[in-house]
């Protein structure tokens, strides 16, 4: 008789440091214990990071860990999201989600505002293998249209035909079939170079998925882009049949390698991970990571962008946009330097910080970087923006020298809600708070 193995569901927060592992833990986690999430995310095709596998964070990201276990207790950094491996799953939440039964509402929330998705209606099962869908749907109207920014892909496919008009390569063995007696027509094979190719077909399959869901219609028309791209999709695959979904899949095992459409391949998994409704199974391959994982730093410093953009805030290290404006350490544009958002017309810079900041003083390196941005522009005022269970400014000091001064503002994250849509009501309030304090500032 087969014993069965003990299954493992643990649930934790982002920037967690002390949670007691379950008696009878497995060994499962140590191929991602203290292991940098770039060599994770290489060795583990399966697992998805948002933003990591854009190629466009340069904050450092693969050099970060998803966990580190010491002495019995799991400490997490600011990543969030899903996986599995062996035995083994882990779910980890914002750290503002206080009722582990509770929809994780701030990440939804900033993953609805940053991939600017209109969803209110969240009545749906808070079960873990439910959240996991739902992300995934959520990513795919921005990766599609990160794809279809490089325009529709485009490869050689094998046709084969059987007329009197030769255009390509005869296929003896079906000529020989299909035409003897010879009555005129000649069965030959050409390479055509076609948008109805495996790659549109998947995306096709993943769109007629989405489509039976419920939240399909503001996915889809969230947003005139979003909608653009579904029709160049929807026309550009004649050929799609239903009942060839798990033939497409199979095609589509292998990777886009293609030097001019690179989003296609990150699109490319989110579709198969989709298709296939993995999710966060037990009783994977060994050592295998499966998963949906999202930086939290990110995911902040971007959605701030939407609240102090308007109010003239420069964001050079905006990932979803052009790189641009930067600050230079030496004359000659030597050196270029990213603050978070700045202002040179006040003449201040604001450093988001997505990891808890306990007491007034920042860490020394933190400290260090926005007084080095402070001379270089020659600013007078710097602030660190982070979310908290408060909403509170506090002023940290007099810098000596130069001058200039320091302070720190905490954003209240509204914590305690099981209705998404109070929950939108206070982040609102928050936000407002934010503004009127930033336009002061």
């Amino acid at each position: 008789m087969t014993i069965p193995q003990q299954l493992f569901d643990i649930r934790t927060t982002d920037n967690c440091w002390n949670y007691v592992l379950p008696d009878g833990f497995g060994q499962d986690l140590d191929c991602i214990d203290g292991i940098p999430l770039e060599q994770v995310m290489r060795e583990n095709p399966q697992l998805l990071v948002f933003p990591g596998v854009l190629g466009a964070h340069d904050d450092k990201l693969g050099e970060q860990t998803i966990l580190n276990i010491k002495a019995g207790k799991l400490a997490t950094q600011n990543m969030m999201g899903f996986l599995g491996t062996g035995q083994t799953r882990l779910a980890i939440t914002s750290r503002f989600q206080k009722d582990g039964k509770d929809r994780d509402h701030f990440l939804h929330y900033l993953l609805q505002k940053v991939l600017a998705l209109n969803l209110f209606d969240m009545s749906v099962s808070s079960g873990t293998d439910d959240i996991w869908d739902i992300l995934l749907l959520y990513l795919f109207p921005f990766y599609l249209n990160r794809a279809l920014n490089q325009g529709l892909f485009k490869s050689y496919q094998r046709a084969d035909h059987n007329d009197p008009d030769l255009k390509g390569r005869v296929d003896i063995a079906r000529h020989i079939k299909k035409n003897m007696p010879f009555m005129g027509n000649i069965a030959y094979q050409t390479r055509e170079h076609t948008y109805d190719n495996r790659i549109t077909q998947l995306i096709r399959h993943t769109i007629a998925y989405i489509s039976r869901h419920e939240f399909s219609g503001p996915l889809f028309n969230s947003q005139a882009e979003t909608r653009l791209a579904v029709n160049q999709i929807t026309q550009a695959t004649p050929s799609y049949q239903r009942q060839k979904l798990r033939q497409i899949i199979q095609l589509n095992v292998k990777l886009v390698d293609h030097p001019f459409y690179t989003e296609y391949e990150p699109l490319r998994k989110l579709c198969l991970q989709i298709l296939r409704r993995e999710g966060l199974s037990f009783g994977k391959e060994k050592d295998q990571v499966y998963g949906l994982l999202f930086d939290g730093a990110w995911l902040w410093e971007e959605y701030l962008n939407l609240l102090l953009a308007p109010l003239g805030y420069l964001h050079p290290k905006n990932k979803l946009g052009r790189k641009g404006d930067p600050i230079y350490m030496f004359e000659g544009e030597r050196y270029p330097q990213y603050p978070d958002f700045y202002q040179l017309s006040k003449g201040t810079v604001i450093d988001a910080k997505y990891k808890p900041i306990k007491g007034l003083m920042p860490a020394r390196e933190d400290l260090h970087q926005v007084i080095t941005y402070l001379y270089l522009l020659q600013a007078g005022k710097g602030c660190y923006l982070y979310p908290a269970p408060e909403s509170y400014p506090a002023k940290i000091g007099t810098i000596s020298g130069y001058g200039g001064t320091l302070q720190s503002f905490g954003m209240k994250i509204p914590s305690g809600h099981t209705d998404y849509r109070d929950f939108c009501k206070q982040m609102q309030a928050s936000e407002a708070t934010l503004v009127d304090f930033f336009a002061a500032f």
